[in-house]
């Protein structure tokens, strides 16, 4: 089918991304050209230039995310079907979040570079807030002393060694069929399974009433802890670890299973500059800036959140406010909650007689 948008003038870049959202498919994005009318791009320069820029930002957004599933696609189905079982004793995420108290702060820790220099400041905000940790964060968060309140893996290729740490296996986790099935066999807490391009297990839950939550991403792990703090009613959300750049030419935090690696800068592909938190050009890569683009994009459309990057590295981050995790922890997490209290009314996905 044919679709004609129009934008007015007043429409901000944010706005013009949600519509574009809305229509852009993969295939769109193979055949995406834009053209310009006869001297629209003299009379409106500045929308002109507003639309061209937005349509790139979503073409490339789609098109990393169908990357990523072309790149890892068998992988994803062997998953899912050695995955099966373990949905078949899962928890019930929505149900979980409903349960969720407004306005409990939550932290998210990302795995970059960064995270060497402020992660044991984490420990302070434990029973305060809830502690979102990356499936690569679970081992530095260990060995830091700290066990997150709950974890989320959606790789496809992540195997055991990001559980290398016993006491991580027990964390509360939130998955996909399509995780990594030496993962996913080798965590022994509760699950919560949540949708990714899992329409033929929805069609036959569908069946039983049932549903898997669809937990929206912008490609990264990191993105879906930030969708699950929303889930979580969570009014304030610090970033720890969100680098999303080569911050002292590495991709990690050093005791993470490929942080301890040096990046050669000249083998990385589709690098780009970016700007850090100080203003200054900092490498970065296409995929970082997409997650970027995302984190901002969410952050925008959402008046009433206030999103605090304690990363102390990085890029900026359009919409946070900077501050140390130390001052962050200090002003923010202040009154006492316990998430195992929560977590301990989880309900099962699925009744007993359900069950076969």
């Amino acid at each position: 089918d044919r679709v004609s948008v129009l934008f007015g003038p007043l429409l901000d870049g944010q706005e013009i991304k949600r519509a574009l959202e809305g229509y852009m498919t993969y295939a769109d994005a193979l055949s995406c050209r834009s053209s310009i009318h006869l001297n629209y791009a003299t009379l409106f320069p500045d929308d002109c230039v507003k639309f061209h820029d937005s349509l790139i930002s979503v073409r490339d957004a789609v098109t990393a995310s169908q990357t990523v599933h072309d790149r890892f696609g068998a992988d994803y189905n062997r998953n899912t079907f050695n995955n099966l079982y373990l949905l078949r004793e899962s928890m019930d995420i929505q149900k979980l979040a409903e349960k969720m108290p407004e306005g409990v702060p939550a932290i998210i820790v990302a795995a970059g570079p960064s995270l060497d220099k402020n992660i044991r400041e984490i420990a302070k905000a434990k029973g305060k807030c809830i502690i979102i940790s990356t499936d690569t964060a679970l081992k530095p968060l260990s060995l830091a002393g700290i066990l997150p309140d709950i974890a989320i893996i959606m790789d496809g290729k992540k195997d055991a060694r990001y559980l290398s740490e016993e006491d991580s296996r027990y964390v509360p986790l939130v998955c996909t069929p399509r995780s990594g099935t030496e993962f996913l066999h080798l965590h022994t807490g509760i699950k919560f399974f949540t949708d990714d391009y899992c329409e033929h297990l929805n069609e036959f839950m569908g069946k039983y009433d049932r549903k898997l939550l669809n937990l929206e991403t912008g490609g990264s792990v990191a993105n879906s802890c930030f969708s699950l703090a929303l889930l979580f009613k969570s009014k304030t959300i610090i970033l720890m670890g969100q680098d999303l750049a080569y911050t002292g030419d590495k991709t990690h935090s050093s005791v993470t299973v490929r942080g301890s690696v040096k990046t050669e800068i000249e083998n990385l592909e589709h690098v780009v500059m970016d700007v850090d938190i100080e203003g200054n050009p900092v490498r970065s890569s296409e995929e970082f800036k997409t997650y970027r683009e995302w984190f901002e994009r969410k952050i925008a459309n959402i008046s009433e959140l206030n999103v605090i990057d304690a990363t102390e590295g990085g890029v900026r981050i359009a919409g946070t406010t900077l501050m140390t995790a130390k001052d962050a922890i200090e002003k923010y997490c202040t009154v006492r909650f316990d998430f195992s209290d929560v977590v301990a009314t989880s309900e099962p996905m699925f009744d007993d007689d359900m069950k076969c």
